[in-house]
Order: structure tokens, then sequence, then C-alpha cells
């Protein structure tokens, strides 16, 4: 038994120590371009975002063209960070469905890429590692809607 006493204070410092990159907290500022999206995610899937801050940057890593940073300790500190020349060019309906796809990262259990397709070669899910064609939104939203809502 004295064994197991002399472990617990390193078991505390091990813990310690590995979880402090999980106290500092980056965020962005949340831009109320986003509301309108947020406010229709929670209508279509029943999950309050309103806590989940969105912004706009110049840059993200590779190809991306927005990402859910995510903290698995504190959910409440989620943000997303969407591509400013992106967003300029892109269709309502690609930016509503960009939003939700990062939202089904940061609100749904961090939910991960599913890329499989339909026949028609459309994705079966808003949460395709790609931005969905305005064809494939229009044909299968209703789809992708309901999919999300199965998954919280």
């Amino acid at each position: 038994m004295k064994q197991f006493s002399l472990l617990i204070p390193l078991i505390i410092v091990i813990i310690l120590n590995g979880c402090q990159h999980c106290v500092q907290y980056n965020t962005i500022e949340n831009d109320i371009t986003f509301d309108n999206i947020k406010e229709d995610f929670y209508s279509d899937i029943g999950i309050d975002v309103s806590h989940i801050n969105i912004g706009f940057v110049d840059e993200l890593k590779g190809e991306a063209v927005a990402n859910c940073v995510y903290y698995p300790i504190n959910a409440s500190k989620n943000f997303i960070k969407v591509k400013r020349s992106w967003w300029k060019g892109a269709t309502d309906i690609l930016r509503k469905a960009l939003i939700y796809h990062e939202l089904g990262h940061c609100a749904i259990l961090y939910y991960d890429h599913i890329n499989n397709l339909r026949p028609d070669r459309c994705p079966v899910s808003l949460m395709h590692s790609y931005v969905i064609n305005s064809y494939c939104l229009q044909r299968h939203w209703y789809e992708y809607i309901t999919q999300l809502e199965g998954l919280k």
C-alpha cells in the first residue's frame, strides 16, 4: 500500500503537465455575419451554437477554407475560423453548408469526415472533406440536414 501512495503525487504531476496546453485558450472575435446561420443551425439541427465564435481570418493552413478549433476539455471555448477570400466568392448555400460542416466538428461531438459518395457522385454527408458543390447541396440538402440531426 505504501508503494501505491508514493505513486499518487507522480500521477498527479503527469496529469497536470499533460494538460498544460488546455489551459491557454486561443479564440476569435465573433463576427455577426454568421449569426443568422447559427440561428438556422439551431432551427434545423436543434443544437444551440450561440457560444461558438465564428470569425474571419486571412490565411489557413493548406487548402482549408475554414476550420473548427476545439478543446475537448472545455467545449465552450470552441471557435471557427473562416477564410475571408473564400467567403467573398461563395454563394449563400455554399456558405451555409461550410458553417454547418464546421459546426458538425465543433458542436456535434467533434464529428469526423465522411467521404462516401452517392450513386450520383454527391457526398452522402455535409461532413465530407471537401466543400460540396451547389448542385449536390440543392439536390440533397434535406438528407444532409437529417443526417446531421441524427448525429447529435
